[in-house]
């Protein structure tokens, strides 16, 4: 009983986090480069996945203002499916950045470079 209520409490603080917007660590990484947990795909501000980190786990529309159009880093460390990137909120503008599972741009492409808006899974 100890354990599920140890998994809950995990699970809420992860909702939590996400539902927050913008995440910023300092940790080590767990899985993915500087601190992207396993189950999420990141943005970070700077290139070399390096300063001011988000996290998404679920489908986001808009991005918080702290990383909307200023990542240039990015990596997909979801469980199960590809991530994809768009320049506008709610899934538009005129290209789409796919990242497989396992996958990453140290550096965004000129297209891209702080550049988007908003993403969604698979």
């Amino acid at each position: 009983m100890k354990h599920l209520s140890r998994r809950a409490a995990t699970v809420f603080a992860a909702l939590a986090t996400t539902a927050a917007g913008l995440v910023v660590t300092s940790g080590p990484a767990s899985a993915g480069p500087n601190g992207c947990w396993g189950g999420y795909a990141c943005l970070w501000v700077n290139s070399g996945y390096s300063s001011t980190m988000w996290q998404g786990i679920m489908d986001n529309r808009t991005l918080p203002s702290g990383i909307d159009n200023k990542a240039s880093s990015a990596f997909n460390n979801g469980n199960n499916c590809t991530v994809h990137w768009f320049l506008g909120a709610n899934y538009s503008g005129s290209w789409r950045m796919d990242q497989a599972r396992g996958t990453g741009s140290t550096q965004l492409n000129a297209t891209f470079d702080n550049d988007i808006s908003s993403m969604n899974w698979c």
